[in-house]
Formats: structure tokens, sequence, C-alpha cells
């Protein structure tokens, strides 16, 4: 949480910090550090939540 990106449970699903920043600019974020919480389900769909400005 708190753009923090939890590389273990990205492992345990296949995926990696590449695969996470591409995610994150196809829903148009700049950095993690905007995201206050990421889930990502067992179909690899990632919804992101952010910070509040």
């Amino acid at each position: 949480m708190d753009g923090r990106i939890m590389g273990e449970n990205l492992r345990r699903m296949g995926l990696d910090t590449k695969w996470l920043e591409k995610q994150l600019k196809a829903q148009g974020y700049k950095s993690e550090k905007e995201i206050f919480l990421g889930v990502c389900d067992s179909d690899k769909r990632l919804s992101l939540f952010a910070t509040e400005e």
C-alpha cells in the first residue's frame, strides 16, 4: 500500500515490475507513488486506487 510495490506478490503471480509499470501507464499513471492500493485478480486484471491529492 501507499506506493510500495510488493515484489514477492508480483512474482507469485508470474508478473514483474515491468508488467506493473506498463499497466500503470495504460491506466494513465506516471508512477506507483500515485497509487494507494492496487489489486490484481487471478485473470491478471489490475484495479488501481489513487492517492488523494
